[in-house]
């Protein structure tokens, strides 16, 4: 299926295009591929991007972890060094 366009572009811009698919019956087919691209590639770039923050939040999870572990270690030393000067 296709879509019948018309574009308004600077000057220029047809013969380059033309130029970059290869001749002027495919540019159409060269500006659909590019769009089609850009498009998959955002979408992948989205996707990535929420992975990345999901492991960012899990590493962020795991450090709040870590660092509760330490504090009760420390907790329970410092109740054990205060209990020693009472006695």
């Amino acid at each position: 299926m296709s879509e019948r366009l018309n574009l308004i572009v600077e000057d220029g811009i047809g013969d380059q295009l033309a130029a970059l698919a290869g001749g002027e019956r495919r540019r159409g087919q060269w500006l659909s591929d590019l769009v089609k691209a850009m498009i998959e590639n955002r979408e992948q770039a989205a996707a990535s991007s929420l992975d990345e923050l999901r492991l960012s939040f899990v590493g962020l999870l795991s450090e709040v972890k870590l660092q509760d572990a330490r504090i009760v270690r420390l907790e329970g030393q410092l109740a054990a060094l205060i209990a020693g000067q009472q006695k």
